[in-house]
């Protein structure tokens, strides 16, 4: 993380491991970032996944889908509220996927996150209920000393939902 200005360049490096039966994988990859601050209103860039499968399910040979995003947020604070907008480019799909996001921080270290996403338009079903709900997910963030704690949930219509941990050191 290096800070110039209202500007903050940071490399986050990353380790995912993932175990379905028998078969495990395991991947090393980075963010790379680029965080502009005025007054509140926050602008970034990224690119995501720059890095490769260590040990892949079935050794073949797989690569990491990288991304490319664009952000922005507005910070609300006299009513503890922020408001995003993401616009992410994925290599592999050669497709476009926008979110909106409404973060509330409950206290100075919970913070409540609700997303809907324009992944919707890939996950409606014939089920009135799963339709409703996909493309949403809902978190929270336990803000630490040391690191961040995250907890969160996606629905993706009929395909289930997406269970997500994380740890973020500081």
């Amino acid at each position: 993380k290096k800070n110039i200005k209202n500007y903050i360049f940071l490399i986050k490096p990353s380790i995912v491991h993932s175990k379905i039966d028998v078969f495990t994988s395991t991947a090393l990859f980075c963010n790379l970032s680029i965080l502009y601050n005025n007054n509140n209103l926050f602008l970034s860039t990224k690119i995501k996944n720059l890095g490769l499968i260590a040990d892949d399910y079935l050794s073949s040979n797989s690569s990491i889908d990288l991304s490319y995003q664009m952000e922005i947020l507005k910070k609300f604070p006299i009513n503890n509220l922020d408001l995003g907008f993401n616009l992410t480019y994925y290599d592999s799909f050669k497709d476009y996927q926008y979110s909106l996001s409404v973060n509330k921080n409950i206290t100075d270290k919970i913070l409540l996150i609700f997303n809907y996403s324009s992944i919707k338009k890939t996950l409606s079903s014939n089920h009135i209920f799963t339709n409703i709900f996909s493309g949403m997910s809902t978190g929270l963030i336990i803000n630490n000393k040391f690191y961040n704690l995250g907890i969160g949930i996606k629905s993706l219509s009929d395909a289930g939902y997406l269970y997500c941990i994380s740890f973020d050191f500081k």
